[in-house]
């Protein structure tokens, strides 16, 4: 399985958000509001 996770960096709540919604057997969609771009 392959996931984007989009951040420069990504942050860490980002990241646990994604693993979370993996392990729920969703497929992650990361909300524009916790994405960070510095």
């Amino acid at each position: 399985m392959d996931v984007y996770v989009p951040g420069c960096p990504p942050d860490a709540d980002t990241i646990m958000y994604v693993f979370s919604e993996i392990l729920e057997g969703r497929i992650p969609s990361v909300p524009t509001d916790i994405m960070r771009y510095d």
